[in-house]
């Protein structure tokens, strides 16, 4: 049943202008919450989807970091209620599949069923939204399962970015071996790269080396807690971090770049015994050339890590009492504020590498 029809940003499969389109979206199901968006980041992510590197059914409402206000629930919801702040989550939990159980909320077997829903409709056809939600619309509607309620007066910009690039960042920290004293290296000072700087900050690392080509990125990683920035088209990455390492190498290393040569380098400037978490999306067909004697001589760890690895429901209000305390800095993160008119000038910026994130506020 058709609840509203509202303006959102679609993906018809080709790179061209992103204009606003009128679209309609369904009333909530018996699980299912219908949310007034208040705010969306334009993430890297999204620009994957229009490059090709992340394949979607077509059309697609783009959006996936994004915060809002419940305005209607299904009759077996019980845990929303209209007026209820939200942080939509990529990473949907169902709370009973054998890896939820476990603690493993990131890995939901229920996840893939979650992100098919489609509850737009365009020119009388059901379509979805990126990774099931689709935030680059004024309203949507998705499960319960993909949204997490939040008790705070933080503004809505930084809800929406603590959706994707915030608990990527920050949440892979907190699942990893960064202790007080520890020595990191962050390769890529986006929104997720930032975010693990500010999370190993956080975490008492004592070195934190940022690593970033764009010097607007490295001024803000050092604004945030960054011991020391590195631009990589000038300096030699794994010597640096040997230097302010004692001629170790760092305990850990983040690659947040989405390149397997970035991993490789990663790895590299670990530590014997040092551990590499792989966060950004590669492209598909790339492998990582690293030798056998690299791992098992080196008694390296390689961690593939999603959404910050551990159970969204969780780790959202953490980082949200995080930065209520004031030892998470978002307001850096947030470059330019915009319209949804504005998604496909963010989109060049973000080309440009003129920001760290654009985020779209709705009136």
């Amino acid at each position: 049943m058709i609840d509203a029809q509202v303006r959102a940003v679609v993906f018809n499969g080709t790179d061209g202008d992103l204009q606003p389109v009128s679209v309609d979206v369904t009333s909530p199901g018996p699980t299912e919450v219908t949310v007034r968006i208040t705010a969306s980041g334009v993430c890297h992510s999204d620009r994957h989807v229009i490059s090709g590197h992340l394949p979607v059914e077509v059309p697609c409402v783009l959006g996936h970091e994004g915060a809002g206000v419940v305005e209607a629930v299904g009759p077996a919801v019980s845990d929303l209620a209209p007026g209820d702040i939200v942080v939509l989550i990529a990473a949907p939990v169902c709370g009973r599949c054998w890896f939820c159980v476990r603690g493993e909320g990131h890995n939901c077997a229920q996840g893939d069923h979650y992100r098919a829903q489609q509850h737009f409709v365009v020119d009388g056809k059901p379509v979805g939204g990126f990774a099931g939600l689709g935030t680059f619309a004024e309203r949507i509607t998705l499960d319960q399962a993909a949204v997490v309620r939040v008790d705070t007066d933080l503004p809505a910009e930084h809800l929406a970015l603590i959706g994707c690039g915030v608990i990527t960042g920050v949440g892979v920290v907190l699942t990893s071996p960064v202790r007080p004293g520890s020595s990191v290296v962050v390769l890529g000072c986006g929104g997720v790269g930032l975010s693990v700087v500010q999370g190993a900050r956080i975490a008492g690392a004592e070195q934190i080396v940022a690593v970033d080509p764009l010097a607007l990125k490295r001024e803000t990683a050092l604004a945030v807690g960054a011991t020391l920035a590195v631009d990589p088209t000038t300096d030699d990455v794994e010597e640096v971090v040997r230097r302010h390492t004692g001629g170790r190498g760092a305990d850990v290393a983040f690659e947040a770049i989405g390149s397997v040569a970035a991993v490789v380098q990663g790895v590299h400037a670990t530590r014997m015994g040092g551990t590499t978490f792989m966060i950004g999306i590669p492209e598909p067909a790339e492998f990582a050339g690293l030798s056998a004697l690299d791992v098992l001589v080196g008694r390296k760890t390689l961690v593939g890590s999603c959404y910050g690895g551990g159970d969204p429901r969780r780790m959202i209000p953490t980082i949200v009492g995080l930065a209520e305390s004031g030892r998470l800095d978002l307001d850096r993160m947030v470059t330019r504020r915009i319209g949804l008119d504005d998604v496909q000038a963010a989109m060049d910026a973000m080309d440009r590498g003129e920001v760290v994130r654009s985020v779209i506020t709705f009136g």
